[in-house]
């Protein structure tokens, strides 16, 4: 749950320069109740928009871009399928708070969830169990990572490594106290001052989206 919200972070911060979707992708809640009829309509849909798209790329000469509209679609359709695990919804929040509940001789051997490795550690399943856990920051910076290297892959651009959301997530204007705060956050954390980072307001930064993928490249 809170992988596809971090997504919809990065669009916020990040909005694709060319999109077949209107409007801005639902935040996901606990109320969420996977639907196949629902994606079925949606795939339906989306398909008919992708063979409009690709139809008018390759008639003005542009055919690689229709191939790969066609292939991201394809990929689409494996990903939205009752037959894979998008019907299982979780929070990591709540796995988190689950894996404090376990005893602690079974915790290293039960690592519900993902997190960096702690430096100097050769063992990884060791390491995974001794890492610290705070919050979900962690995932959070993986998935705007990852967005950032779909983002060069698809559109053949570099995204900034810290930068302010501009809108909600979901839609809506930010208030602008707290956009003009998200964006003194950004500057703060992109200036690699370690004491300005550490006197930017939490509230501010839960909306800055910042990436590693330049480093790893």
């Amino acid at each position: 749950m809170e992988g596809w919200n971090y997504n919809l972070e990065f669009f916020a911060a990040h909005p694709p320069p060319f999109s077949i979707t209107p409007g801005c992708l639902p935040r996901m809640t606990d109320a969420f109740s996977p639907s196949d009829a629902r994606v079925m309509a949606c795939r339906s849909w989306t398909g008919w928009k992708v063979w409009v798209v690709c139809s008018l790329l390759r008639l003005f000469g542009r055919e690689k871009e229709a191939k790969k509209l066609e292939v991201g679609f394809e990929t689409f359709c494996v990903h939205n399928n009752s037959k894979t695990d998008r019907d299982l919804t979780f929070s990591t929040q709540a796995l988190v708070a689950l894996e404090a509940r376990l005893e602690p001789a079974e915790r290293k051997h039960y690592l519900l969830v993902w997190r960096p490795m702690p430096d100097g550690c050769g063992e990884p399943v060791k390491g995974g169990a001794l890492a610290a856990v705070a919050g979900d920051m962690c995932w959070r910076r993986y998935c705007h990572t990852q967005m950032a290297g779909i983002y060069r892959m698809l559109f053949n651009t570099s995204i900034p490594a810290v930068a302010a959301m501009r809108h909600a997530i979901g839609g809506g204007t930010l208030n602008a106290d707290v956009l003009k705060a998200a964006q003194e956050a950004a500057a703060a954390i992109g200036s690699g001052n370690a004491a300005a980072k550490r006197h930017a307001p939490m509230g501010a930064v839960s909306h800055v989206v910042a990436h590693d993928f330049a480093r790893i490249r």
